[in-house]
């Protein structure tokens, strides 16, 4: 490899009047030629993003169903990971102590909302996984000398609008 270059960064083939491992047999006179393509593989980088950024989530990163990253947490990622071109998928799983569920999630960068994304020969692509966590609301109701049922009006997106809370 040259200077700066990594023949592990590459798929090789060889071609022309050579076999594949690059062998050729000359005779007297011959004249032959053998060709060597060099192709750039390329790489993808999946990166997760919390919303409050000091959400405690932990989150395994995975590219087509593997996991690249373990228990990642806001700004986490897998580095560039290198595969092959064409079509992959970038996602996630809940990591230790976290449930997707407490998260909308949203999927960006060069990736569609599902996570697919499309790779040629030396691209360096990147995709986001951005969580927010989903607001929780805890009502403790004390009654002193009785039951009873309480109305409840709630405002905001994901809350009821109304509900009611019984006391025994």
């Amino acid at each position: 490899a040259g200077t700066g270059s990594t023949l592990t960064d590459y798929t090789t083939v060889i071609s022309g009047d050579c076999d594949a491992s690059g062998n050729v047999t000359l005779a007297a006179g011959d004249n032959k030629a053998c060709t060597i393509t060099n192709t750039r593989k390329p790489k993808l980088t999946v990166t997760k993003i919390l919303v409050p950024s000091n959400d405690t989530g932990k989150f395994n990163l995975q590219i087509d169903g593997t996991t690249k990253a373990t228990d990642v947490g806001n700004n986490g990622t897998t580095g560039a990971q290198v595969v092959s071109i064409g079509a992959h998928t970038a996602g996630e799983l809940a990591g230790t102590g976290s449930t997707l569920t407490d998260y909308t999630t949203v999927i960006s960068g060069d990736c569609d909302a599902s996570g697919n994304v499309t790779l040629a020969a030396g691209d360096n692509k990147a995709c986001t996984i951005t969580n927010t966590r989903k607001a929780s609301l805890t009502i403790v109701k004390n009654t002193v000398g009785g039951d009873g049922t309480f109305a409840f009006t709630g405002t905001g997106t994901g809350v009821s609008a109304s509900f009611n809370l019984v006391t025994d």
